[in-house]
């Protein structure tokens, strides 16, 4: 008696799902070549193209976050992986008219995806334009004297709850999230100050890095988690947590620069 043959069983990863959505997306887009005549041909062109602009620049979210080698700043593999896709979906709606109508392969309505990779770069071109700091924004510096605010002079009546997000170290590509008690009536960067040397002295093994190879503090950014078409809010570490707005159980990032 032969031995049972193994079955392969093919597991559905979120990576091959995405892939699976983007490409019936593109096939859906691609059937109004079935749905006009030759005399509606050249309408449905223009129409398709404006959707497959619509999609490049939608699509770089569920890219970067499906795709973990297409991890966001790294603008040379989204642009590979882009045209790959494009690629990809030229080939869906080229064939689509033979697969679905047994009528021959138009490789010519299959140009319209072009704008895909136009959809990426528009994306770009948006995301570093929310990226971009006001004029005004401050940056904190660990100070040299090890100075530390003293705790006896502030007022601790009234405390927030807030988290702040950063990489540990500069190569680190996550956030970590710290929890942290913030008196109203305190600066924000007098706060990060008194949180790092707190921190680091609970943990010397992963401390937080705030000096380069050169010994010199880092810039600190910091700013509020926006929605994705928002331009950030950036926050001034001389002032308190009450005249930056901040509430109870915000999110603040601080950002190395």
């Amino acid at each position: 008696m032969n031995p049972p043959v193994p079955k392969l069983r093919l597991k559905a990863t979120p990576a091959l799902l995405y892939l699976l959505v983007f490409l019936v997306i593109c096939a859906v887009i691609g059937s109004l070549r079935l749905l006009v005549g030759p005399t509606g041909l050249l309408w449905a062109y223009l129409v398709a193209q404006v959707l497959f602009l619509v999609l490049g620049f939608f699509n770089v979210r569920p890219m970067r976050r499906f795709l973990p080698f297409a991890a966001a700043g790294e603008v040379w593999t989204g642009v590979g992986l882009t045209l790959v896709l494009t690629l990809l979906a030229a080939v869906v709606v080229g064939l689509l008219p033979r697969l679905a109508a047994g009528r021959e392969a138009d490789w010519g309505f299959a140009t319209a995806v072009i704008p895909l990779l136009i959809g990426y770069f528009f994306y770009l071109t948006f995301d570093y334009y929310l990226r971009i700091p006001p004029a005004t924004y401050k940056k904190w510096y660990y100070p040299l004297d090890d100075s530390a605010p003293d705790m006896d002079l502030i007022d601790l009546s009234r405390v927030l709850v807030i988290q702040f997000e950063f990489p540990k170290r500069p190569e680190d590509t996550g956030l970590t999230n710290f929890k942290a008690k913030a008196p109203v009536a305190m600066n924000l960067g007098e706060l990060f100050l008194v949180f790092i040397n707190d921190y680091n002295e609970r943990n010397p093994n992963g401390p937080v890095v705030y000096f380069d190879g050169q010994q010199t503090p880092y810039g600190w950014l910091f700013y509020k988690p926006q929605a994705w078409y928002k331009r950030r809010r950036y926050l001034d570490p001389d002032r308190t947590f009450q005249q930056n707005g901040i509430t109870d159980n915000d999110t603040i990032r601080a950002e190395r620069s």
